[in-house]
């Protein structure tokens, strides 16, 4: 029914930037783009690649077309050199001398250290087949290893012609006027544009090797200090780099990432590490504790000369006293000794990361404005850094007003008793809440502990405050220190909870929007991490009390897992929008009824993703109007807001929307306050609809202003706790639940 009712609802084309800001002082800053040039604009021809047996580890897939290449390609690629990019996609500067064909490639495993370049693929040539050794040799003895170790696998490779990338379309897109390029054209270059960052990223790791590839990043011990996170894991510097469409040209991206890994170091160390007290004993939260570090990790046995790596499956429960890993399929599996297994170097670790490791990532990961420029002009080769102009610096909201009324002296203060903190993490919400009672509390400061159980326990406390006895609540973690700057930040929270306001959007810092009564959304989507499979968050935060607007109202709720768009805007199960909409008639005061214009600050779009969401979500919310009145539509501003970029300015409380940006997209860069720490991300915003005309400077101004709120963030605070809403609703989930009393 839902796909039926939006088949008459309008598509919007995206916005094309009208013009630059005007009101705001000029200023030059560097970032890390570098001058690109693209020396022969050729067409590039893309083929489909698809291997059988089914592969799905892609270092596997690049070794198999790796082979492939280097056996046929003068006698069936013409010479023609191709990019393949580990998956689906195989890239070439010229077509081959076929449409569709199959290949044989003969791959081994190449765990022999003793082959040698006259071998083929781990057997013997005709000379050593012909004049093979007596037996008893010791020649003999080392031919026989080789043909024991080697495992030689046949795979069936089928390439077919997919299409034909212009690369030309790039440069027709840069080079046309401002706001007036052609969809198609645009459509094009984005095609087109992967495939630059594929090239570039390919010929980067073969000049690399060694190194971990992870997308468009690259990762190795010697590119920077190895940070040692705890439990086993620690952090790896890396390099980011990506071709970019600006203003000034092709520029090529260049920034520094980190990523954390496994340690190679024995398993039964791992798990010492890990917190797991009786190795000999694994029984209980111990059991599920090793389990959970464990599976999915790839081991070798220590003990052997020539050991092959295995994934971990599970733990084996049959002998308690003597762990064994499993390292086989179902049906039979095989079971190593734990004592007896060493973690495979040069694993990257995906799971979620404890308070006491984000901590010690933070601290390795910041860098100073200068320090940072220094790293990345010695990772490129020719430093070209341009300094983009046409930035203006933007007036700060200032102001606060807290509620007296709802801050009294405490009622009552309850300490845990230490027989308590050996229970399970349910157990000891219930036990602190029980003792709590007794003061019928309107609002609870909660101080965890600083141990690595904080985390699980802000998700209980959270969890039962919220769905069991619904009263308002603040978690802290005792800090280092109890300065002003803490305390004050922590009191802005507590204030706005308690139905207080910190920074009132009044009519002067309104008045960007026109006037006109205005309500602004913010919606972003939490998901899983990797590998995990619980249903994804998605969270709707709106403005009321207009003209005031500094209290907020939120809706949440849970769709399918990793779904990117997001479910339930109008629908009538959820129909979040509706009742947000409503909740800003209900509080507003004065003659306003209807808002008639409504601004959505989206968090977590990629550029790939920008069509379908003016289709889906826009769509949404002109439904939702239309629902509410026949008649009623007003104008929409739809405003994306992206924080995972590569970005960096050497420059506080600017705002970018010249030379380093697209084009002809609407977007800008902002960068809202100045950081005490590091070099700050800047929030990058793309306006992909604006039906309500607003001026550059005006949207651009109502960013900013939305950035203080509450206390100083670094982005729309809309969309700030949209986000904050969904990972919150993500920690109420039933099957995270029960993860966390395992």
């Amino acid at each position: 029914m839902a796909l039926v009712a939006l088949v008459d609802m309008p598509i919007f084309p995206k916005a094309s930037r009208p013009e630059f800001e005007r009101n705001g002082r000029p200023t030059q800053l560097s970032g890390i783009h570098l001058n690109a040039k693209l020396m022969k604009w050729d067409d590039v021809y893309d083929y489909y690649v698809s291997i059988k047996l089914p592969v799905t580890n892609k270092k596997l897939c690049r070794d198999i077309v790796k082979k492939l290449c280097d056996t046929y390609e003068e006698a069936e690629c013409g010479g023609n050199q191709g990019v393949y990019d580990g998956d689906k996609s195989l890239f070439t500067s010229g077509s081959l001398n076929f449409k569709s064909k199959e290949f044989r490639v003969f791959l081994d495993d190449g765990r022999d250290p003793l082959l040698r370049p006259g071998d083929r693929d781990g057997r013997p040539d005709d000379y050593q087949s012909s004049h093979f050794p007596s037996p008893g040799s010791p020649r003999n003895e080392v031919v026989k290893r080789r043909k024991i170790i080697s495992r030689e696998r046949v795979f069936i490779v089928r390439i077919e012609f997919a299409a034909k990338s212009r690369m030309k379309a790039i440069e027709e897109m840069i080079n046309g006027a401002m706001g007036k390029c052609n969809h198609d054209q645009e459509v094009q270059a984005l095609d087109t544009l992967p495939v630059l960052n594929i090239v570039l990223r390919e010929s980067d790791s073969k000049r690399q090797m060694g190194h971990l590839l992870v997308r468009d990043n690259f990762f190795h011990p010697d590119l920077g200090p190895v940070c040692d996170l705890g439990e086993g894991i620690e952090d790896w510097r890396g390099y980011h780099s990506s071709v970019r469409p600006t203003g000034l040209g092709m520029t090529l991206n260049l920034d520094i990432t980190m990523t954390t890994m496994l340690k190679p170091v024995l398993v039964e160390m791992f798990l010492l590490k890990c917190g797991v007290r009786d190795l000999q004993h694994l029984r209980g939260r111990d059991w599920h504790k090793a389990k959970s570090y464990l599976e999915g990790v790839r081991i070798e046995s220590a003990h052997q000369p020539l050991p092959r790596p295995r994934k971990i499956s599970g733990l084996s429960d049959r002998l308690p006293n003597l762990p064994a890993l499993d390292v086989g399929n179902k049906k039979k599996p095989p079971f190593i000794p734990s004592e007896l297994c060493k973690i495979v170097a040069g694993q990257r670790y995906t799971k979620s990361l404890s308070s006491e490791q984000r901590t010690a990532q933070i601290a390795a990961c910041k860098q100073g404005s200068k320090d940072r420029e220094k790293i990345c002009e010695k990772a490129s080769r020719i430093l070209d850094t341009t300094s983009p102009s046409g930035q203006r610096d933007l007036e700060k909201v200032a102001g606060t007003s807290e509620n007296t009324e709802m801050m009294g002296k405490p009622a009552g203060v309850e300490k845990e008793p230490h027989n308590a903190q050996n229970l399970a993490i349910e157990r000891r919400v219930e036990f602190m809440i029980g003792a709590l009672k007794k003061y019928n509390p309107v609002f609870i400061l909660v101080a965890l502990p600083t141990d690595s159980s904080s985390s699980n326990l802000y998700v209980a406390f959270k969890r039962y405050f919220e769905m069991r006895i619904g009263v308002i609540s603040q978690c802290m973690i005792k800090p280092r220190q109890f300065n002003p700057q803490y305390l004050w930040n922590l009191v802005l929270k507590i204030n706005q909870k308690m139905e207080g306001f910190n920074s009132p959007l009044t009519s002067k810092i309104t008045s960007c929007l026109g006037g006109a009564p205005t309500i602004i959304f913010g919606i972003d989507v939490s998901h899983g991490s990797i590998g995990e499979n619980f249903p994804s968050v998605a969270a709707v935060v709106a403005t009321k009390n207009w003209p005031d607007v500094f209290h907020f109202a939120t809706r949440a709720g849970t769709q399918q897992s990793k779904l990117k768009l997001i479910e339930g805007l109008w629908e009538p199960k959820s129909a979040m929008v509706k009742d947000l909409l409503l909740e800003f008639h209900r509080t507003c005061r004065g003659p306003v009824c209807k808002p008639s214009q409504v601004t959505v600050h989206r968090d977590g779009v990629r550029e790939g993703r920008f069509a379908d969401c003016l289709k889906e979500e826009v769509n949404a919310f002109k439904r939702v109007c239309r629902d509410i009145q026949e008649d009623y539509n007003p104008g929409i501003t739809f405003i994306v807001v992206q924080k995972r970029h590569n970005t960096r300015f050497f420059s506080q409380s600017t705002v970018i929307d010249k030379d380093i940006c697209h084009p002809h997209n609407y977007d800008y860069f902002l960068l809202s306050q100045a950081g005490l720490i590091g070099t700050s991300r800047p929030s990058h915003y793309h306006v992909l609809l604006n039906e309500n005309k607003l001026a550059p400077d005006d949207i651009q101004c109502l960013s900013n202003n939305l950035c203080y709120t509450s206390t100083s963030i670094s982005t729309a605070a809309l969309a700030g706790y949209a986000h904050i809403v969904a990972a919150l609703g993500k920690d109420q989930t039933p099957a995270l639940r029960e993860t966390i009393i395992k």
